[in-house]
């Protein structure tokens, strides 16, 4: 009986510390580097891609005649990810650092910030699907 009540108790902690493991490594475990594409109910028309080097990303859509397009450089880590805006369609965003929380599940990478404008808050809510 002993026996018994040591193995359950033995698997509870390998499978809390393996639990834990897996919520404290968040994005910062994963690489970010690569290709991506917009997915969530939110994405403008056309489709939009992402691409994501070691230090810098940058995004582009071609939508009803007009170039949506931004980039600059990118820090992540355990939780969140940063960007700071080096160039951008919409100037007034140019020089900003946005602090997402973020998330990998498999291919599908999820996050949401907030960024100061002019005009107030703007929330941004992204769902990005990774592609060859």
């Amino acid at each position: 009986m002993d026996t018994l009540r040591k193995l359950r108790i033995g698997a509870s902690s390998t499978a809390l510390i393996i639990l834990t493991l897996m919520t404290t490594l968040g994005c910062g475990a994963k690489s970010l580097q690569g290709s991506w594409v917009r997915i969530d109910d939110e994405a403008p028309q056309g489709q939009t891609i992402k691409i994501l080097t070691e230090e810098r990303f940058a995004f582009g859509l071609h939508a009803k005649n007009e170039i949506v397009a931004g980039g600059g450089r990118y820090v992540l880590d355990d939780e969140t990810y940063t960007e700071t805006i080096q160039y951008h369609w919409m100037p007034n965003l140019v020089g900003k650092t946005v602090v997402f929380d973020c998330a990998i599940d498999g291919d599908i990478w999820h996050h949401t910030g907030r960024i100061k404008t002019g005009g107030g808050v703007l929330v941004i809510d992204e769902v990005w699907e990774r592609i060859e």
